[in-house]
């Protein structure tokens, strides 16, 4: 019974989203997926919720609140060798992004879109401590994040599912990070 009320909940969604990707219409934006991999795990994930509008020509603004979590391997550079050591890595960070449409379908119910963003926020490395296990000290640190993505996102009204590739212009850890997604953009209005 509760599979059959999700396939009908499923197979009416695309009725209920009849009228979107109007001018001046707002959504909401949920996502979930991998930081730096394919996919999502417990120790590697990325997390996002925005809300947007639509311009005339049917290009989305958003601005969104983004949080990615992993798990990084410890590099001792004086014996060049890899420390069995998994220290976590952060990154809060603010984000304005713009999307171009590249296809859309007579329906206007299926979207291929190209992304722009910048991103403002802060990477945190090691849960602030520069010492592991009392015998190696960090050489990078903490520090506030800036920086410009581009992606391609697919969208099947409602859901989502793309790529972001992030140049992280003031990290001290790692200069490029990807994202991959799955989402849902909920419209209103």
């Amino acid at each position: 019974m509760k599979y059959l009320l999700i396939l009908l909940f499923l197979g009416t969604c695309q009725f209920a989203n009849a009228q979107v990707h109007l001018k001046k219409q707002t959504f909401y934006e949920l996502s979930a997926g991998g930081y730096d991999a394919p996919f999502l795990s417990k120790s590697n994930f990325s997390l996002q919720m925005g809300v947007g509008k639509y311009n005339r020509k049917g290009n989305a603004h958003v601005l969104s609140l983004n949080y990615n979590q992993k798990t990084a391997s410890v590099f001792n550079a004086q014996n060049n060798n890899t420390l069995p050591i998994q220290i976590p890595v952060q990154q809060f960070y603010f984000s304005y992004k713009t999307d171009f449409r590249f296809y859309s379908n007579a329906m206007n119910d299926f979207h291929v879109r190209g992304i722009g963003r910048v991103n403002f926020g802060y990477e945190s490395l090691n849960h602030e401590k520069q010492s592991l296990e009392n015998l190696y000290q960090l050489n990078q640190k903490s520090d506030f994040l800036l920086g410009v993505g581009a992606g391609l996102e697919v969208e099947y009204s409602p859901f989502v599912a793309g790529v972001h590739q992030n140049i992280n212009i003031l990290s001290n850890y790692q200069k490029f990070s990807s994202v991959t997604f799955l989402g849902f953009r909920f419209h209103i209005n």
